[in-house]
């Protein structure tokens, strides 16, 4: 699924513009260009208010995919949350993992089509076609394979990398930090003319390919346009923790008692989803109908032009496997315990700590590093807090540890210890 796609980062990090001196970018007159196209796409928004729409049906398929994720936290009980032990479990973190992509994968499907609807509103317009909603529709639909399958990868870089962005223990050394971000943001620079490029009928392989084209013609440009997207997001973010931060220091109770890290994500919804809805309406728009036109300015005048089709046969086995996705999740969702899923959830037969043993927690962990990387920093000083929660579920918890209002307190169960939130 990645395969042709994994050069992208690299080609990206030797294009001089980008290792280089960053100060030629922002340029009084490259600034300018930005605002221009910030005005522009504003005002191709107030035009084409449909566009608004689509960016709602985003929202909405965000917020559900979300909260249709944070059901299976609240199918793992409170005890095995509060075991560090139990958290490394091989069967729960694989069905943690799997859970997670599948619900991005239901999630990127309508945010391929309406994304690449926004980018369709500017082809047509351009061209001087019809540009209401079902023309937009009548162009992506053809190629919503394409727009699924790189929407699906791009959504889940997007979410690795806020999960190595949340608060926990253990955190990486800021030179690894600084690295993931060089590798996440070099792929998303490379990747900014995907999008238009498949509205215009190339394949994933071609569409990576002249992404790349397209950042070495017009740098400047692609930088700018990233980069100012990325910045306003950076910022809508930090409001966004401080929001939670405020919720959880007034609301505090709401963790307080139960399934304390279900309840975390959950009401971490509420300003999660309400800075989704300011990119989805303010942000992501210009970003979208920016990335086409500096695409339409390097592409020649005959390949602009979109060709409007019938959606072909592709269409149905399309919504065939989306409609696959959806009675999978919700067979998993309804049939959960026959299914088993409970009892991996529940880490059920996993030793108490009175029987736990060193050489079966040994050979658990050895297990775990197999599949998800060491759990533990080895450059630690030996007796100083060398655990570091790499498996997903393990991670959530620390994450859920470190959400504001949330008072920690560490207690003693046998010869293990635990930390819960209070």
């Amino acid at each position: 699924m990645f395969g042709p796609f994994a050069e992208i980062k690299q080609e990206i990090l030797e294009i001089p513009e980008v290792g280089g001196n960053p100060r030629r970018v922002w340029s009084w007159h490259n600034l300018k260009d930005f605002l221009g196209w910030t005005g522009r796409a504003f005002r191709w928004v107030f035009e084409e208010k449909h566009i608004l729409l689509f960016a709602f049906f985003q929202i909405v398929a965000i917020a559900a995919g979300y909260y249709l994720w944070v059901q299976m936290l609240g199918w793992i009980p409170k005890e095995v949350w509060e075991s560090d032990e139990k958290l490394q479990n091989i069967k729960l973190n694989l069905a943690v993992f799997g859970w997670s992509f599948l619900c991005v994968g239901l999630v990127s499907g309508p945010v391929a089509v309406f994304t690449g609807c926004m980018g369709a509103s500017h082809f047509l317009k351009r061209a001087g076609l019809p540009s209401g909603m079902m023309s937009c529709l009548r162009m992506v639909l053809p190629r919503a394979w394409p727009l699924w399958i790189f929407c699906w990868m791009d959504c889940w870089f997007t979410v690795l990398q806020i999960l190595e962005r949340l608060p926990k223990r253990g955190r990486d050394g800021a030179e690894d930090r600084f690295i993931k971000e060089l590798l996440y943001y070099s792929w998303k620079l490379g990747t900014v003319g995907m999008l238009p490029s498949l509205l215009n009928g190339k394949n994933l392989f071609l569409a990576a390919k002249e992404s790349v084209l397209l950042i070495r013609d017009k740098p400047y440009e692609v930088m700018l346009l990233r980069g100012g997207y990325s910045l306003f997001c950076w910022i809508v973010g930090v409001l966004a923790y401080a929001g939670t931060a405020a919720f959880f220091f007034t609301h505090h109770h709401l963790i307080e008692t139960g399934n304390w890290v279900y309840w975390v994500y959950v009401w971490a919804g509420i300003p999660i989803l309400i800075a989704t809805a300011v990119i989805q309406i303010f942000l992501r728009p210009i970003f979208v109908l920016g990335s086409c036109e500096v695409y339409s300015d390097y592409i020649v005048t005959e390949q602009m032009n979109p060709k409007l089709r019938t959606p072909p046969p592709v269409i149905f086995s399309l919504m065939m496997s989306f409609g696959f996705l959806l009675m999978l999740a919700g067979t998993v969702y309804l049939y959960r315990e026959p299914l088993g899923l409970t009892a991996i959830l529940e880490v059920r037969g996993f030793k108490s700590a009175q029987k736990y043993q060193a050489s079966d927690s040994s050979q658990t962990l050895r297990e775990d590093e197999a599949v998800f990387g060491s759990t533990r920093d080895e450059t630690a000083p030996e007796g100083q807090g060398s655990s570091v929660p790499q498996a997903p579920a393990a991670l959530l918890a620390g994450a859920a540890r470190s959400a504001p209002g949330c008072k920690t307190i560490t207690r003693v169960v046998g010869e293990r210890i635990e930390e819960v939130c209070e």
